[in-house]
């Protein structure tokens, strides 16, 4: 009988636990609404594809040190499939 009533009662404590996780993870989705979780919705909206020229793909790093106000190059490279010799 001991061991009924120990099986029920953690059975309990472990329902309890998972519903107090679940209603903790549920809260935590909600706070992407604020700003820094939208920085990078520019990227939404409708992109144009196209397949490189001669095979070749360019590289462009940027910095901005002024939250985006101007930027600087880093980088500016083009790479090309390599020829098969």
């Amino acid at each position: 009988m001991k061991t009924m009533l120990k099986t029920v009662f953690n059975t309990i404590l472990i329902s309890l636990f998972s519903i107090a996780n679940c209603l903790v993870m549920a809260q935590a989705k909600g706070n992407c609404e604020t700003p820094e979780y939208q920085q990078f919705d520019f990227w939404l909206g409708q992109w144009q594809v196209t397949n490189p020229v001669n095979n070749q793909v360019r590289q462009l790093w940027q910095q901005s040190n002024d939250k985006g106000k101007t930027w600087a190059t880093l980088f500016d490279g083009t790479y090309a499939k390599a020829t098969n010799q």
